[in-house]
């Protein structure tokens, strides 16, 4: 059997065919705007009445239940593209960036309730798209200037930092908390360059910018990685900061330091294409008492459990090359990822997609649901969420965006929906 829907991105609508599986498939938004090449962003919100996805050409708010389009917002600009935006919203309003081809220049601020452009203001053209962390009613951006949400007046500007003493300009991530992060050289190579940093990590008030407490690492990172400006703090409820070569450090909500976990792959923890500046990583999450957190390293992929106090490795699901989990984003009540058998590479529409949920002591799975008929519809990386009784995949990539594995042959024909909705 199958569903028949007429789904729109910020342009046109159109008619597109899902299978009916054992978890029924809603609807699905196709990639809309040109090359999704330049889509490295997960760009996924949830209103009261809608979900909201942003596109390399505009915004677009859809009805969980049945993806009819409740409203589109284009590209506020003349042959521009998204390039950028803040994995999370605050007070209703999304901040993202906009601008010409090889350039991410703009930055503007949605009401996800209305699709109306509260305000934009040029920023620092730099080699990367612009850091955006938001927080309560502020966004940072550049990890310099603080803006109000509201109407982009200026809020505070962040501390200077002595870096002439070898400390790193810092950087901010938001979520839950606005958390600040910066190295201080205490060791330089005879070149003068930094050879070991040691962080200072500080919760900061959004309205003020003062600092609400501080936490200096006991331990030095004695790899620093000048060319790397952002990945310090993976997550900001609860806080895990990178505090050494390899290990992060669990801070409690006031600033005091929990366990040490030692994690294989140290900085580049995760997907790089969803874990832009300013925004905490998709790969990690907590729940009585266990962090867990997503491991990439070469083909090898897992996901293990730690103790939140001792920082002692609880479990581990591989590490494995034959299967791939990705945390759901919006999971209070559990630790609940998705589950594709050989979804690095292979995204044939027969391979095996479901839900599961870990017991957070032991690792154990739960099968919640499984799902036909997802495969060939989804990209490269997706990252899920659940939001009133429903399952959303937000794809980063559709055909034609990673050429080395179309080269090889590791991908279908056909990735063609930026967004799937399924009923649970």
């Amino acid at each position: 059997m199958l569903l028949v829907l007429l789904t729109a991105g910020a342009g046109t609508g159109a008619w597109f065919l899902l299978g009916l599986g054992r978890g029924q498939t809603l609807w699905s938004l196709p990639y809309s705007g040109g090359s999704p090449d330049r889509q490295n962003y997960l760009s996924t919100w949830f209103t009261d009445k809608a979900v909201v996805r942003a596109q390399t050409d505009g915004i677009s708010a859809l009805d969980p239940a049945s993806g009819r389009r409740l409203w589109g917002t284009p590209v506020p600009g003349e042959g521009t593209v998204v390039c950028a935006s803040s994995s999370v919203a605050s007070e209703g309003v999304a901040v993202l960036a906009f601008g010409e081809t090889g350039s991410c220049s703009t930055v503007f601020a949605l009401d996800l309730a209305t699709g109306e452009v509260l305000w934009d203001m040029p920023v620092e053209t730099l080699d990367e798209p612009p850091s955006l962390a938001v927080s309560g009613k502020a966004v940072v951006v550049n990890d310099k200037q603080a803006y109000l949400l509201a109407d982009g007046s200026e809020a505070w500007a962040a501390k200077e930092l002595p870096t002439d003493d070898g400390c790193t300009t810092g950087t901010f991530t938001g979520g839950a908390q606005l958390v600040r992060s910066y190295g201080c050289a205490t060791k330089v190579d005879e070149f003068g360059a930094p050879s070991a940093l040691r962080y200072t990590v500080s919760e900061i008030d959004p309205a003020t910018g003062k600092a609400r407490w501080e936490y200096v690492a006991k331990r030095e990172d004695t790899s620093p990685d000048p060319l790397e400006s952002h990945g310090e703090v993976l997550s900001t409820s609860p806080v895990v900061a990178r505090e050494a070569t390899g290990a992060y450090r669990i801070l409690s909500d006031g600033g005091k330091p929990r366990g040490l976990v030692g994690i294989e792959g140290g900085r580049k923890l995760g997907q790089d294409a969803a874990f832009l500046g300013g925004s905490p990583s998709p790969a990690v999450a907590a729940h009585e008492g266990t962090l867990v957190v997503e491991q990439r390293h070469k083909n090898d992929e897992a996901v293990d459990g730690y103790d939140m106090d001792s920082g002692d490795k609880l479990w581990s699901t591989g590490p494995s090359s034959d299967v791939r989990y990705d945390l759901v984003q919006g999971a209070e009540e559990g630790l609940i990822a998705t589950k594709e058998a050989n979804g690095t590479f292979d995204l044939g529409d027969t391979d095996p997609f479901s839900l599961v949920a870990f017991d957070p002591e032991t690792g154990d799975e739960d099968e919640m649901q499984d799902f036909d008929g997802v495969g060939d519809t989804l990209g490269v990386w997706n990252a899920a969420y659940l939001h009133e009784g429903g399952l959303f995949l937000a794809s980063v990539s559709n055909k034609g965006s990673i050429g080395a594995l179309e080269d090889i042959g590791a991908l279908g024909e056909d990735h063609d929906s930026s967004l799937v909705a399924f009923e649970l």
